[in-house]
């Protein structure tokens, strides 16, 4: 019933846009090509600060992404990002590897109207301030129906299809996982503010096989229930500020890693002067829920190869930290962080404090050219005496070209 129920939600929003009008835009078709580049050199050490068998390691490693957008004559398109050779330096020609050529999203646009527009195949999720959901691969439909005071974007998502499941009993049934719901924002002067509101349903099940008659017997899933946010944003001139906080039902493990419902939020202001701009920041993460990876610093989240641990990670934290950017000139960039955590974690020895300090530099070698630096160092403080308390260290260097 709730696959049908959210199936005609995805109807009633594509045909919607009918209603909208066919006003299509009189552009002319034609095939636009841009990408990106980049080669990085990578060293790591005392990730588990002196308390795992994980050994330091020192990499290099390259990509090269290419997208491609395709558009017709009454303004209807296609876009995809082909990435080739997304790997580590291995030395061997990467022939059979999964990531020698690859597709991270590909998906046509029709616009229906001046207001309103679909998309549909998989694409790349960027909703709110990026607290909850940030550059996210999902395979759907979603409709965008935008005035110069509001955005709504309805979804409707398939993160896992019965009939392309190794289970029979899934395939037979047709059990799927499914995301549906919506992202709304509102913009008034220098403010705009918005929620998400979303449902994940999961129809999967496991399969369980008795080691002595071989009989299966399936348990159903429960990565299933609501997730959403409220967010805002406020730009003042010298002074900006941002915020979003979130919540998530238990079972959704994407976010929260625990057996009850978890929350999170964040705050940040930031005051810009000329060249200069500078960044409080504060975070708070309850019973297991974890933002999105890109959020935190360079030490503690960002998903970056610095990266040693993510925010939310191991138990409830508090996250606080100062964020400078000093543009030195046109070519040359410079950001500096300080931050503190205290984790309530989820075993007593998971108890700690940690303390970052990290930085990066920018330059431009050329129009599309850059290469930056970064660095940064992660001390931890954790309660059991019986833990080491090494220090982490991490850099990498990063060339990169984009057309």
């Amino acid at each position: 019933m709730k696959k049908v129920i959210a199936t005609s939600a995805a109807l009633l929003m594509a045909g919607s846009c009918f209603v909208a009008g066919n006003a299509f835009a009189e552009d002319e078709a034609g095939v636009s090509l841009s990408g990106d580049s980049r080669v990085r050199y990578r060293i790591l050490t005392d990730r588990e600060f002196g308390n795992g068998d994980n050994p330091d390691y020192d990499k290099w490693d390259s990509r090269v992404r290419l997208k491609v957008k395709g558009q017709a004559a009454g303004g209807a398109y296609v876009t995809a990002r082909i990435r080739l050779t997304d790997t580590d330096f291995n030395g061997g020609p990467d022939a059979s590897s999964d990531y020698n050529v690859w597709s991270d999203y590909a998906y046509l646009g029709i616009p229906f109207g001046d207001n309103f527009k679909i998309e549909a195949g998989k694409y790349r999720v960027n909703y709110g301030n990026l607290f909850l959901l940030e550059d996210i691969g999902m395979s759907g439909v979603r409709g965008f129906y935008t005035t110069d005071t509001l955005e709504i974007i309805p979804f409707y998502e398939v993160m896992k299809e019965g009939h392309s499941n190794d289970n029979a009993y899934d395939y037979d049934e047709d059990n799927d996982t499914l995301r549906f719901g919506a992202a709304l924002t509102a913009k008034m002067n220098a403010w705009s503010a918005g929620f998400i509101a979303a449902y994940q349903s999961d129809d999967t099940t496991t399969e369980n096989t008795d080691e002595l008659t071989g009989a299966s017997t399936y348990t159903d899933n429960e990565n299933e229930g609501f997730f959403g946010s409220v967010y805002a944003t406020g730009d003042l001139g010298m002074f900006a500020i941002d915020t979003e906080v979130a919540y998530v039902e238990e079972g959704l493990s994407d976010w929260n890693k625990t057996d009850d419902d978890g929350w999170g939020g964040y705050i940040k202001g930031t005051y810009k002067m000329d060249a200069l701009s500078i960044a409080l920041d504060v975070a708070l993460t309850q019973d297991g829920f974890m933002p999105d990876a890109i959020y935190g610093y360079q030490m503690m989240g960002v998903d970056e190869p610095t990266t040693v641990v993510n925010v939310g990670e191991g138990g409830d934290w508090l996250i606080m930290g100062l964020r400078t950017n000093y543009a030195v000139s046109e070519a040359l960039a410079l950001t500096g962080n300080l931050a503190w955590a205290m984790i309530d974690g989820e075993e007593d020895y998971l108890d700690s404090d940690l303390f970052e300090i990290s930085g990066k530099l920018a330059y431009t070698i050329s129009q599309g050219a850059t290469f930056s630096w970064y660095a940064g160092y992660l001390m931890p403080d954790f309660d059991d005496a019986s833990l080491e308390d090494d220090a982490a260290f991490a850099t990498y260097g990063k060339f990169e070209v984009s057309f």
